[in-house]
C-alpha cells in the first residue's frame, strides 16, 4: 500500500491567469487595475505582450511578464506565423486556468491557440475599432470596406 500524497503548498494551487495584449503599454495604462484585483485576490500572474517601453514598470509591480513579437501593424505572414508560435509555447509553457485576450490580434492568435491548451479557459476582450479600422492607409481602408 502506497503513502498518502502529502498536499501541495498553496502557492501551487493558485490558480494563473495569462493576459495577453498588443503592448505592455496597453497592460500598464488600460488593465493595470484589473491585474492588480486578480493578484489581490490571490491569482498568480502572467502578462506576455510586445515591448514599447513598460516592461520594467509591469515588473516592478512584481508581475513576470514575457515579450512576444506582437505588433498591431504586422502583416508579414512569417513574422505572425512566428508569434503565433510564440503564443502558442507560452500556453503550454504557462498551462493558466484562465488567459484574459486583448485586442483583436492577441484574441484572434488565442483562439487559434487554444486547441493546443486544453485547460484553459479563454477570455477575449476587443478593445477599439483596431489599426484596420483607425489607418488612412489606402489598401487598410479598402480591406476594412470589402
Amino acid at each position: 500500500m502506497s503513502e498518502p500524497r502529502q498536499s501541495e503548498p498553496l502557492a501551487s494551487k493558485r490558480k494563473t491567469v495569462l493576459y495577453l495584449a498588443n503592448t505592455d503599454w496597453y497592460l500598464f495604462n488600460f488593465r493595470k487595475n484589473l491585474i492588480k484585483r486578480a493578484s489581490h485576490e490571490g491569482w498568480r500572474i502572467r502578462l506576455a505582450c510586445g515591448e514599447a517601453g513598460y516592461t520594467r514598470a509591469l515588473a516592478d509591480e512584481g508581475w513576470p511578464v514575457e515579450t512576444l513579437p506582437l505588433n498591431s501593424r504586422g502583416s508579414n505572414p512569417l513574422r505572425e506565423l512566428g508569434a503565433l508560435y510564440k503564443v502558442i509555447r507560452l500556453l503550454r509553457k504557462e498551462r493558466p486556468d484562465v488567459a484574459h485576450l486583448f485586442t483583436l490580434k492577441c484574441v484572434l492568435y488565442g483562439c487559434l491557440a487554444a486547441p493546443f491548451s486544453r485547460n484553459t479557459r479563454f477570455i477575449g476582450a476587443l478593445t477599439g475599432m483596431g489599426y484596420l479600422f483607425t489607418s488612412n492607409q489606402l489598401d487598410r481602408t479598402i480591406a476594412a470596406a470589402g
